[in-house]
């Protein structure tokens, strides 16, 4: 009974520390949602295409896909920490 006790106090403390989220920071998770999305998209689109037409070599390739790959992570850990953040406020 007590450790059911805890768990039920831990779980009504996370579940009161999260604000829900405004109308604006909610576009905003849509909007970067969106934006990341389109971006990788066009790095797909970059790397079907790498080597046939622009004479790139493999290495180049696997280069340049290894960095659309780190942008497109950090982007989206940057976008996540945000709405973290946003949620706590």
């Amino acid at each position: 009974m007590k450790h059911y006790l805890s768990l039920t106090l831990t779980l009504v403390a996370i579940s009161t520390c999260c604000a829900d989220q405004t109308a604006a920071e909610k576009a905003k998770v849509t909007t970067n949602n969106a934006n990341r999305a389109a971006t990788k998209t066009i790095h797909r689109a970059q790397e079907s295409i790498c080597g046939k037409f622009t004479g790139d070599n493999k290495t180049e390739c696997l280069l340049k896909e290894a960095k659309h790959r780190t942008t497109e992570s950090g982007n989206a850990v940057k976008d996540k920490t945000t709405e973290v953040k946003n949620k706590m406020d």
